[in-house]
C-alpha cells in the first residue's frame, strides 16, 4: 500500500508580531545547558498556536490540539470560533479547553442539525481576543481500525534505522506506523525511502516541522509531547496505540505477537507498562566509516531493567498520553514481567545531538552485561 502524507491544519504567529510565547522559566534553561543546548533557548516554540484542527466522525466534534498557551492566553483567549457551512452558513462553536503541562486540547461539539451541511470544504474561522483571524480547513480523523498504531517522532536518523525500525515492529504485529517527522532534510523522499516496508504495512508520514524545544530541555519538548496525543486524537479507529522511538525494540519472549500479548491483559487493564534495558555499544566493528550501525549490531544489554518505561495504551480509554505514561482511568495499568515482554534501548542509534555520551564504547562487563540476541536475530531473519 502506499505511504500516505499528512499536513496539520496549523495556525502560527507571524515571526515578527510583538506577541511571543515566553519561556516560562529561563533559570531552569540556563541549569540545562551544555554540549549541543543554547541556554538564550534555541529551538523553544514561541510562534505556534494550534498544531491541528481535526473533525471527529460524523461532523460531531471540532479538535484544536497546540502546544500551552502560557502568556499567551492572556492576550489570544477567550477566542471564537466559527464553522462555515455549506452555502456560506456558518455557526459558532463553543470551546472547552484542557490545559496539560506540555501541551493543550480545546473540543467543541457541532450541533446536531448542523453535522449534515459540513463538507470537505468547511473552513473554521478562529478569531483570538486580540482581534487577528485564520482560516484553517479541518483534518477529518483516521477511524480506520486496527489492532495496534504505533507512532514516534524524527527528524533526519538513518533511513536504515527506520526501515529496520518499522518492519521490526510489523513483524510482531504492528498495523500502522506514524512518523511525526520533525523537518528532515529528506522529507520530501522519505515516502519513497518507505514505499517496499509499506507493502502489507500502513505508514503515514506527517509533516510535524514545529520546533522540537531545546536540546536538554525536557521541559519544553511541546512538539513531542503533542504528537503523542495527536496520533490518539487524529487516528483513533486503533484498538491498542504505542509511541516508542526509532532506536527502541520490544522483545518478547513468549510465542505470539504483540497483539496476543496485548489482547491477553484483562479487560479492566487500559496501560500495559514495559521495563527498559539499555543495550550498549560493546565489541562491535563497523564494516565501514560510512555505514551506520543496525540494532542487529549490538547484543549486550544491561542485566537490571531501568526505572523508566514505554506503555501499550487502549485508545478509546486514553486521555492523556506522555513519554513514559498515559492517563486511563477508571481503567488499571500493569507491568509486564520482563520475562514475557520488555524492551531495548539502543543507545549507539543516536545522533549524539541530545546525548552523545551515549555514542561511547563501554567494556563489557559480567556482571552488569548480559547476551541477548532476540532483536538481532528477527531482524536478520527479515533481510532488511
Amino acid at each position: 500500500m502506499p505511504v500516505l502524507t499528512y499536513t496539520p491544519s496549523s495556525i502560527r504567529l507571524d515571526p515578527d508580531c510583538p506577541m511571543r510565547r515566553e519561556v516560562p522559566d529561563v533559570a531552569q534553561l540556563d541549569v540545562l545547558s551544555g554540549p549541543g543546548n543554547d541556554p538564550s533557548a534555541a529551538g523553544y516554540d514561541h510562534t505556534t498556536v494550534i498544531y491541528d484542527v481535526l473533525l471527529t466522525a460524523r461532523n460531531a466534534r471540532v479538535l484544536l490540539i497546540g502546544p500551552p498557551l502560557l502568556n499567551l492566553a492572556d492576550v489570544l483567549w477567550p477566542a471564537t470560533f466559527t464553522l462555515v457551512l455549506r452555502g456560506g452558513r456558518q455557526v459558532e462553536l463553543k470551546p472547552r479547553r484542557e490545559d496539560r503541562s506540555h501541551y493543550f486540547i480545546a473540543h467543541m461539539r457541532v450541533p446536531r442539525r448542523h453535522r449534515s451541511d459540513v463538507t470537505d470544504n468547511s473552513i473554521l474561522r478562529v478569531r483570538f481576543a486580540d482581534g487577528s483571524t485564520y482560516d484553517v480547513r479541518p483534518n477529518p480523523v483516521d477511524e480506520t481500525p486496527v489492532a495496534l498504531s504505533l507512532s514516534t517522532q524524527q527528524r533526519d536518523e538513518s533511513t536504515v534505522w527506520l526501515r529496520q525500525w518499522a518492519a521490526y515492529w510489523h513483524s510482531l504485529g504492528a498495523d500502522r506506523v506514524i512518523i511525526y517527522d520533525n523537518g528532515s532534510s529528506y522529507f520530501s523522499e522519505l515516502p519513497q525511502l518507505l514505499a517496499d516496508v509499506a507493502q502489507d504495512l500502513s505508514i503515514v508520514v506527517v509533516r510535524w516541522h514545529f520546533e522540537f524545544g531545546p536540546p536538554r530541555g525536557f521541559a519544553y519538548h511541546y512538539a513531542q509531547w503533542a504528537s503523542l496525543n495527536h496520533a490518539r486524537l487524529a487516528f483513533p479507529g486503533a484498538r491498542w496505540g504505542a509511541a516508542f522511538d526509532v532506536d527502541e525494540y520490544p522483545v518478547l519472549r513468549k510465542d505470539g505477537g504483540l497483539i496476543a500479548f496485548l489482547d491477553r491483559q484483562s479487560r479492566a487493564t487500559g496501560l500495559v507498562l514495559l521495563k527498559l534495558f539499555d543495550v550498549k555499544n560493546i565489541r562491535w566493528t563497523p564494516a565501514s566509516d560510512g555505514e551506520p550501525p543496525s540494532a542487529a549490531d549490538f547484543v549486550y544489554r544491561s542485566r537490571e531493567a531501568k526505572k523508566t518505561f514505554k506503555y501499550f495504551y487502549r485508545t478509546k480509554w486514553t486521555r492523556d498520553s506522555t513519554v513514559h505514561s498515559a492517563g486511563v482511568r477508571p481503567l488499571r495499568q500493569v507491568v509486564a514481567d520482563p520475562a514475557e515482554a520488555a524492551y531495548l534501548h539502543y543507545w549507539a542509534l543516536n545522533r549524539g545531538w541530545r546525548h552523545p555520551e551515549r555514542l561511547e564504547s563501554v567494556v563489557f562487563d559480567p556482571a552488569e552485561h548480559v547476551e541477548d540476541r532476540a532483536v538481532a536475530d528477527r531482524l536478520r531473519s527479515l533481510d532488511i
